[in-house]
């Protein structure tokens, strides 16, 4: 895990999530967010269902890298949907775009919903980490290591189970054990495929789902 990832993860079970540390992301506008959020029933707050992390508190080489690619359009494919007692995340794959928009997560996702710290968005991560350790579900990787596909035996759809009491990778806070579920997004009638534009967290502007870099 990088050591982005772990500050992020820290400040997470701290309570805190400093606004001056910059952050990029895939972001969603407000109608493709409602879409990725009407896929399964959740509260939505401001940061519920807008994005979908690239990396955290980036390098400043890194972060000047991809403000080149500030502006750009991507396209993210949801895989499925995780949920235990506290949060709700959308695992999904970038399909297409510039890959400086490949989330550094090992579980890509954007957050549907969530609690109190702990279990602030950044925990997303972490749900899926437990949610697919605990069901033994197969998980097809592309060749940047993030996940495709994800199934269960029998062709099933759907998986409800206990998460064990533990800690996540890279991280100290010991969660509690609670129940979970994990739902398979591949049914034909749904939509699947969602538009969002590479950002960082001060210059997307949620009202007029745009990024003013350059502006």
């Amino acid at each position: 895990m990088s050591s982005a990832l772990s500050l992020k993860l820290l400040l997470a079970s701290l309570g805190v999530l400093r606004a001056d540390i910059p952050w990029v992301a895939t972001f969603f506008n407000q109608s493709e967010g409602t879409a990725l959020c009407a896929l399964t029933k959740g509260s939505r707050s401001e940061a519920d269902c807008d994005h979908m992390t690239v990396v955290y508190n980036p390098p400043k080489s890194t972060m000047a890298k991809l403000r080149h690619h500030f502006g750009e359009r991507v396209v993210v494919r949801a895989l499925a949907v995780a949920h235990d007692e506290h949060a709700r995340a959308v695992m999904v794959h970038l399909e297409s775009g510039t890959a400086a928009a490949i989330s550094a997560n090992d579980w890509p996702h954007s957050t549907i919903a969530h609690g109190a710290a702990p279990y602030s968005p950044v925990y997303s991560n972490c749900l899926w980490e437990r949610a697919v350790a605990a069901s033994n579900a197969l998980v097809t990787r592309d060749s940047r290591g993030k996940p495709t596909s994800i199934a269960f035996p029998a062709a099933a759809q759907v998986w409800h189970g206990v998460l064990v009491e533990g800690k996540c990778s890279g991280g100290d806070t010991v969660y509690p054990a609670t129940n979970a579920t994990i739902e398979l997004l591949n049914q034909a009638d749904i939509p699947r495929e969602f538009g969002a534009t590479l950002c960082d967290n001060a210059e997307w502007q949620r009202e007029e789902g745009r990024c003013i870099h350059g502006m």
